[in-house]
């Protein structure tokens, strides 16, 4: 986004969040307020974007690698309207920067990735600039590596020396 305005409105702010499973609060007095239905989707494992999720998407793209990230990390499912805003959106990815791609990509890689990878192989395409044969080569191994480093390490050695994390 390129600024974000603060709100002492508890309404307003759980309504911007990105995922219905951190849009809940609780009262002083220990009420859950859950106005996004977050509590069901932890209890079913399911990820799903507050409100539309184009907009959301489009309000800050980097939530469409969070949304990959936290399913990957919880073992839940994206839902399907997700999942498409994801898939819809992906080109938006190019629009953040390198680093914060890598940051979240960094937490993705910790675990066992390549099936979430590769539903979702578009935004890797627009977020390091590879081609789809270089996304299936590097993905069809990824999960033989046994950390987050030497995943990292390996996809970049798809690069070609001449465009090294440049888009």
């Amino acid at each position: 986004p390129e600024n974000v305005t603060y709100t002492n409105n508890l309404n307003e702010d759980l309504i911007r969040r990105d995922f219905t499973i951190n849009a809940m609060a609780i009262s002083i007095n220990g009420e859950l307020i859950d106005m996004h239905n977050g509590l069901s989707d932890i209890r079913n494992k399911v990820i799903r974007a507050v409100g539309n999720p184009n907009i959301r998407f489009q309000e800050d793209a980097l939530r469409m690698l969070r949304a990959i990230r936290f399913s990957s990390k919880l073992n839940f499912r994206i839902c399907e309207n997700t999942a498409d805003a994801i898939k819809i959106n992906s080109s938006l990815i190019s629009n953040i920067s390198i680093e914060r791609i890598n940051n979240e990509m960094f937490m993705i890689l910790s675990y066992n990735v390549s099936d979430k990878l590769s539903e979702f192989r578009d935004i890797f395409k627009y977020a390091y600039s590879f081609e789809n044969d270089v996304i299936d080569k590097a993905l069809a191994k990824i999960d033989n590596f046994p950390d987050c480093l030497m995943k990292l390490a390996y996809l970049y050695s798809f690069y070609n020396e001449n465009d090294f994390l440049i888009r």
